[in-house]
């Protein structure tokens, strides 16, 4: 295989490669069509809850409406808790965020996607 050939075909795989990873964007009400993909959402935030146990808890940041209307829902675990900033409330709600991470279910069958970092979730201004 001469040298350009073996160009051409790492081009074509890694092309190819990527495409089949490519990330879809997508509104918090298209979320349930896409359980189980990663993909790039962009939505407002309507409110946060928080919920105190003794596993260091757990938020969910719901995406358009109120609980239980809602059409998707961020999680943070107590454990990664304090990466985030103190005033959640304040920092997240009724602003529009993007964010990248796969989509997955609830207990109850309800679209979410668990976030470990705050890097994940992006400010739109």
């Amino acid at each position: 295989m001469t040298v350009m050939r073996k160009i051409i075909f790492v081009f074509l795989f890694s092309y190819v490669s990527f495409a089949s990873f490519a990330q879809e964007n997508i509104t918090a009400f298209e979320v349930k069509n896409f359980i189980g993909e990663i993909c790039t959402i962009t939505g407002k935030i309507d409110n946060l809850k928080i919920i105190e146990n003794d596993k260091g808890g757990v938020i969910f940041i719901h995406f358009e409406k109120p609980y239980p209307n809602n059409p998707c829902k961020l999680v943070i675990f107590g454990k990664n808790r304090s990466k985030f900033p103190s005033n959640l409330e304040e920092y997240y709600e009724q602003k529009t965020v993007k964010i990248t991470g796969k989509i997955t279910e609830d207990k109850y069958g309800n679209p979410q996607i668990i976030v470990n970092e705050p890097s994940e979730i992006t400010l739109i201004e």
